[in-house]
């Protein structure tokens, strides 16, 4: 019996915990990554995807890059993530590449920063800095990363034949939820 209670106790507290306390921000304006979206590098329109199923599909014969932007909150106290992941897995879920991204500290006086030695790295890596997101629509408080390309053209995608829906997915330093985009390259 007093196991019994014992365990109703500890599974009503774990429910208040896991519960939205009231008033509590929306999903969006929460500090960590919203979205990311993926464009063709030179630009062309990205012809619409079934719906539900992938964001665009981008020709590997008219793309040589693929271009990703992640939009995100920051903390409260204006903070930004130290450092972030983009990966990038194959039409059968393989693992194709991972990046490690510096990212700056904010949109304004960290500017200076041109690259940062990660660790496991012998030379410093390009910092990619946060911008203000003006876009309409966009979540107040939110700033962009201009991510490093998927490279199409000339590569094993295009030469080997992976074409299909990929996935990118980025993960932070924060700890925050990662976002993903899936595409589809065509041949």
């Amino acid at each position: 019996m007093r196991k019994a209670a014992a365990f109703l106790l500890w599974a009503s507290f774990t429910c208040l915990q896991a519960a939205p306390a009231r008033g509590a921000e929306p999903a969006a304006a929460r500090a960590g990554c919203i979205a990311l979206d993926a464009a063709a590098e030179p630009a062309q329109p990205a012809r619409p995807a079934a719906p539900g199923a992938v964001k665009g599909d981008f020709p590997a014969t008219s793309t040589v890059n693929i271009v990703f932007t992640a939009s995100f909150v920051p903390g409260p106290s204006g903070e930004t993530p130290r450092t972030a992941v983009l990966t990038f897995l194959t039409p059968k879920g393989h693992l194709y590449q991972e990046i490690d991204i510096p990212i700056g500290r904010s949109t304004g006086d960290a500017k200076d920063e041109k690259s940062r030695l990660l660790p496991g790295y012998q030379k410093p890596l390009p910092v990619v800095h946060p911008v203000p997101d003006t876009r309409p629509g966009s979540a107040p408080r939110s700033l962009l990363l201009s991510l490093p390309p998927l490279l199409v053209g000339g590569t094993s995608i295009q030469q080997g034949g992976l074409y299909g829906a990929w996935k990118a997915e980025l993960r932070t330093s924060d700890g925050s939820s990662p976002c993903s985009v899936s595409f589809r390259i065509t041949p």
